[in-house]
Formats: structure tokens, sequence, C-alpha cells
């Protein structure tokens, strides 16, 4: 394989940026804008590592374009960009295998680091041993609000804070929806009526990814196609504006949390398998994670037995000793004298 780089990006000062710097470390750097000129490259020309943000213009999302990606090249390594990881991140994206995950404005020494990390990995050879094999945890009852309305924003912030959860927010679909990608949220608080990504679209988009996080849309008007669109794109229930924040306290309060963790455990242990699946069984058995890790642990189990052997030798020679000691005392001949006597 190649040792080339693919970044793709949708900004493009960003991505330069980027590239920059790993082309004046040395690396051959290829650059795409979204997900149809990154696999177009990586089918034809083949890369070592993918560097991609989350969020992309059109067709797939990052975490997408990543899973299409190692169809063609499952020893290809993989790196998300995003502005909005937290604690999840690394589980999420470890359930499809990818290397790592740089949090943007990407810190140059941080990235080339990852990067040659990441080129001397192979990725076949870290699953097939369990080095990408994540514990995925589950922090319940974390609610996204997603609303273009400050006011509502702060308020309802405060209130869900009060009552003991955990709360982030969001301007816009967009925004909520790549915080999604790498975060996993229990209930999300949906504004139908949104810049940039509304709330159908926005449904639509999670459920592509996430069939199970408990989605509360919420809209001034009931009746139009946009509400209706987005629940029936799977939202799981609807509430008017203006919000009565006890009514939607008792609704939340109503959500079986521990039902939706145990759906995406399931579903988490579906992906494993099917990443796992996709390394052969002589490649967990011969491979330089295990031969690193075993080589690690020789100097100790040879430490083991030469005091072992020590110890033994030690015991001998004192038994030996002791032996000797007794038969020059005439101890055997008095027990000898003792049998006759008895006999």
């Amino acid at each position: 394989m190649k040792q080339s780089i693919l970044l793709v990006g949708e900004q493009q000062k960003g991505r330069e940026e980027i590239a920059a710097t790993l082309r004046n470390a040395g690396f051959t750097v290829l650059e795409a804008s979204d997900s149809t000129e990154a696999l177009l490259q990586i089918k034809q020309r083949g890369v070592a590592v993918l560097i991609t943000d989350l969020v992309l213009p059109s067709g797939k999302n990052g975490i997408e374009l990543i899973l299409e990606a190692h169809l063609s090249l499952p020893d290809m390594e993989a790196i998300a960009m995003s502005r909005y990881g937290s604690e999840a991140t690394k589980d999420k994206l470890s359930r499809i295998g990818a290397f790592g995950y740089l949090e943007k404005p990407v810190h140059a020494t941080i990235l080339l680091d990852m990067v040659r990390a990441a080129i001397k990995s192979r990725r076949k050879a870290r699953i097939g041993f369990g080095e990408a094999e994540p514990r995925l945890g589950f922090n319940h009852e974390r609610i996204l609000i997603v609303d273009d309305d400050p006011t509502i924003q702060e308020a309802l912030s405060e209130f869900l804070l009060q009552k003991g959860y955990r709360v982030t927010l969001a301007g816009n679909g967009l925004l909520a929806y790549e915080k999604i990608l790498v975060n996993d949220y229990d209930c999300i608080i949906l504004d139908v009526n949104m810049p940039e990504m509304d709330g159908a679209q926005t449904v639509a988009a999670i459920r592509r990814t996430d069939p199970y996080t408990y989605i509360l849309l919420v809209s001034g008007d009931p009746e139009s196609e946009k509400t209706k669109e987005a629940m029936a794109l799977k939202a799981s229930t609807f509430m008017p504006k203006p919000l009565h924040f006890e009514k939607l306290l008792a609704c939340i309060k109503e959500v079986d949390f521990v039902k939706i963790a145990e759906s995406k455990r399931m579903l988490f242990q579906e992906e494993k398998a099917n990443v796992l699946r996709s390394v052969s069984w002589l490649g967990r058995a011969f491979n330089p994670y295990r031969a690193k890790r075993i080589k690690r642990t020789i100097p100790y189990a040879a430490a083991v037995v030469v005091i072992g052997m020590a110890l033994w030798v030690i015991s001998a020679l004192f038994q030996v000793r002791m032996f000797k000691m007794l038969e020059d005392s005439d101890l055997f001949h008095h027990f000898d004298k003792m049998i006759e006597s008895v006999q």
C-alpha cells in the first residue's frame, strides 16, 4: 500500500493548512472535498491513512465514508476530525475500527504523532488482537437541546440542569448532527424550524446511524409538513410550543433509558462482530501486536524460570548438606540399633 494520506474536508482553508503541515513533515497528501471524491481516490490510488471531517457537504458523512473505505482497503487506518468530541468519542469511533480522533482546530504536534503511529499500524492485525475493541459506556440521561432561539436554549438548559440532567446545546441542525456523530445522547430535544438543517433533515440524518436515541420534537406548528415529515422519519414523540417545562420533564421521566442503552449495547456488539469478521483467523493468530505483547512478557518469564531454578538448586544443596551432617553424627547408626532391638 502506498504511504500516502487522504485528507477529506469541505473547508478548503482548513484542509490546506493541515495538508501543508503533513507535507512539510514529508508525507504525500491527497485531498478531497466530499465522500464521493474521497472514495474514488481510495479505489484508484490506495492510501495508508484516511483523515476525514465527520460532517461532509454531500453524500456520506465521515463515519459512513470510513465504513465504505474499509471495504476497499480493510488495512487502511482512519482518523476522524471534529470540534465536538467528548469522553464518548473514542468508543463511538472504535465501534467501526477507526484509529483515532483529532479535535479541531488540529494541533500540529498531535496530528503528526497520530499520523506517524497510524502509518506504522496495521488495522486488521490491531483489530484481530482486540486493540480496537471498545468498552462502550453510555452516559445515561444526557440531553442535547437543539433550538435556534437562545432564550429557549438558556431557559430549558437551566431547568434541566437543576433537575440533574447533563445538558449540551446546539443552535442549528447541522451543529447538532456533528455533535451526535461523535457523542452519545439519550434524549434530543429538537426544534423543527431551524437554519442549516431543519428538524426533518436532522431526524433523517440521525436515524441513519442511530436508531435508538429518543428524539423529542418541538414546534409551534404541529400540523406543518415539516413536523409530519419529521415524525414519519421516526422522531420519538412531539410536543407543541410554547413548551410547558413540567410536562416536558414528565415526558422525559417516562423514557426507558435503560432499554435504550441496552438496545445500543446490542447494536454495538453487532457492529463489533462485523468489524472482527473482516479479520481472518490467521490474521488474529499471527500478527505483530500479539508478537509485541508476547515479546514484552519474555524477560519476566525468563526471570521467573531462572529464579525458580536457582531456588531448586539451593534447596537440593541444602538437602545434601543436611543428609551429610546426619550421617556424620551417627544418628542413622542409632536408628538402626533401635530397629534391631525392636525386632
